[in-house]
C-alpha cells in the first residue's frame, strides 16, 4: 500500500470517528421526553371521590388504569368488577386499607362488568380508566 492510500485510509477512519462522535454527543444533548398528558388525549377517563360513597365509574367493560390517592386515606378504598351502582355482586379487584401512602397504584387490567368503588371516611382519590 503506497503512502498516500495509507493517508486516505487513516483520513476515513478519522472521519467516521468524528461523525459517530457527534452523532452520540447529539443523542445524549437531546431534551428530555415530555410523557405527561390531559386524559382526553390519552384516553383514559377520570372519576375523583372525595367522600365516602360507592361510585359506579363505568357500567361496562373497560380498563382500569390507575388510582391516585391524593391524600393518605382515612378508610378502606375498595375496587370492585361490578355494574351495579352499590358495587354489589362484582370481583374485588383491589383493596386498599387505610394506611395506604399518598401516590401512584397502577392496575393496567381489564374489568368485565364495570368499575365500581366503594369509599369510607374522606378520601380523596381520583381513578383512570376507559
Amino acid at each position: 500500500m503506497s503512502r498516500h492510500e495509507t493517508f486516505l485510509q487513516w483520513a476515513k477512519i478519522v472521519l467516521l470517528s468524528a461523525i459517530l462522535t457527534l452523532a452520540v454527543w447529539n443523542f445524549s444533548n437531546r431534551p428530555p421526553t415530555v410523557s405527561a398528558q390531559l386524559a382526553a388525549s390519552s384516553g383514559f377517563s377520570f372519576t375523583h371521590i372525595t367522600t365516602a360513597t360507592n361510585t359506579l365509574a363505568k357500567s361496562a367493560t373497560g380498563t382500569l388504569h390507575n388510582l391516585t390517592l391524593n391524600t393518605t386515606a382515612a378508610a378502606a378504598i375498595t375496587i370492585f368488577d361490578s355494574s351495579q351502582a352499590n358495587c354489589s355482586g362484582g370481583v374485588t379487584i383491589a383493596v386498599l386499607p387505610a394506611s395506604a401512602v399518598v401516590g401512584d397504584y397502577n392496575y393496567d387490567l381489564q374489568f368485565a362488568n364495570g368499575l365500581c368503588i366503594t369509599t369510607a371516611g374522606t378520601p380523596d382519590i381520583t381513578i383512570t380508566w376507559r
